[in-house]
C-alpha cells in the first residue's frame, strides 16, 4: 500500500510513471497512477502529462487521447507540453491527421513556436504527397514571420528529396540552410545529399566526391580546433551511399587518401546499432520540444 510506504509525495509518482514511460511500459505507468489515487493523492497537470507521454512512447495514440480528456475532466486544460506530446505521438505512430489536429490546436491556443512549426513539417516532409506543404511551413510560417529556423526546419525537405533522387531540390535547400540562414551542418544533412546523388540515373559520381571533400574537410578543420560542435565523421552511410555513386574501387581509393578505415566503419555496423542511431535522430527531432517549453 502506497499509504503504508511512506509515499505520499505526488512528484514521487510522477517520477515513476515517467520510468515507466521511458520503459514504454504504459501497464506500469497506470499502475502507478492508480497507486497516487490509492495514496489519497489528487492528480495533477504534470502527472496527467506524464501519463500521455506514456502512452505516446507505448504507440497507443487512443490511451493517449483518454489521458488527455481524463486531464481535462478534472479540470486542467492541455498545455504547450500536453499537446506537443501528442503531437509527436501521433506522428511516431503515423496518425497524421491527429498529429495535424493537435499542432493547430496548439498553434491556435500559443500561437507560432519553431519547434512544433519543425514537427509539422517533418509530418509533411515524410508524405511524398505534401512535401510541398512543408516547404510552404517553412518559407511562410518560419522565415517570412523572422524566426529563426535550424537544422530540424530543413533536415526532413532536405531528407525527402534526397529519398526521391531529386539531387538539384535538396541541394538548394542544403546551400540555403548553410550559405544563407549560416546553420552548421552535421554528417546527416552530407548523408541525405549523398544519397539524392546516388539515386539519380546515372548516380552522380562528380557531386558526391565533392560533397565527401567537403565532409572531410569540414570534419578537419573542427578537429584541429579541437571543439566539437557537431558530428562530421563519415559513417557507414556515408561510405555505403558514396560507394554506389562511385564503385567500389574508387571508394577504397578515397578512403585511403583520407586515412579513413572503411573495414572497421563497415563492420561495427550492425542492426541493433542502426535502431539506436535511428531512435536517436527521432530523439533530436522531438525531444527539444518538450525541452523548450518547459522553460516557458
Amino acid at each position: 500500500d502506497a499509504r503504508h510506504a511512506g509515499f505520499n509525495d505526488l512528484h514521487f509518482f510522477s517520477v515513476m510513471v515517467d520510468a515507466a514511460a521511458k520503459c514504454k511500459d504504459l501497464l506500469a505507468a497506470e499502475k502507478w497512477f492508480e497507486k497516487a489515487l490509492d495514496a489519497g493523492l489528487e492528480p495533477d497537470l504534470v502527472l496527467f502529462t506524464s501519463m500521455v507521454d506514456a502512452a505516446c512512447r507505448a504507440g497507443d495514440v487512443r490511451a493517449a487521447e483518454y489521458w488527455q480528456g481524463r486531464a481535462q475532466t478534472a479540470g486542467f486544460e492541455p498545455n504547450k507540453v500536453m499537446l506537443s506530446t501528442l503531437v509527436k505521438g501521433a506522428a511516431l505512430a503515423g496518425r497524421k491527421d491527429k498529429a495535424l489536429r493537435w499542432a493547430s490546436r496548439a498553434s491556435e491556443e500559443f500561437g507560432p513556436d519553431l519547434v512544433m512549426l519543425n514537427c509539422v513539417i517533418d509530418i509533411h516532409a515524410r508524405d511524398p504527397e505534401t512535401i510541398h506543404d512543408a516547404e510552404a511551413i517553412l518559407e511562410n510560417d518560419i522565415i517570412s514571420k523572422s524566426l529563426q529556423p535550424d537544422e530540424r526546419s530543413f533536415g526532413p525537405i532536405i531528407n525527402a528529396y534526397a529519398e526521391k533522387g531529386n539531387f538539384e531540390r535538396a541541394s538548394a535547400y542544403f546551400r540555403q540552410m548553410v550559405d544563407l540562414h549560416h546553420i552548421p551542418p552535421s554528417v546527416i544533412q552530407y548523408n541525405q545529399l549523398l544519397k539524392a546523388c546516388a539515386r539519380c540515373r546515372p548516380p552522380l559520381a562528380r557531386e558526391a566526391e565533392k560533397l565527401f571533400d567537403e565532409l572531410m574537410a569540414l570534419d578537419a578543420e573542427q578537429r584541429r580546433n579541437k571543439f566539437k560542435t557537431r558530428d562530421l565523421r563519415p559513417t557507414r552511410i556515408t561510405l555505403k551511399s558514396l560507394g554506389r555513386c562511385i564503385g567500389a574501387r574508387r571508394l577504397s581509393q578515397i578512403c585511403e587518401e583520407h586515412q579513413l578505415d572503411q573495414g572497421t566503419l563497415v563492420s561495427n555496423f550492425n542492426a541493433s546499432k542502426q535502431k539506436r542511431e535511428s531512435t536517436q535522430i527521432e530523439q533530436r527531432l522531438y525531444e527539444p520540444m518538450s525541452r523548450s517549453w518547459q522553460k516557458k
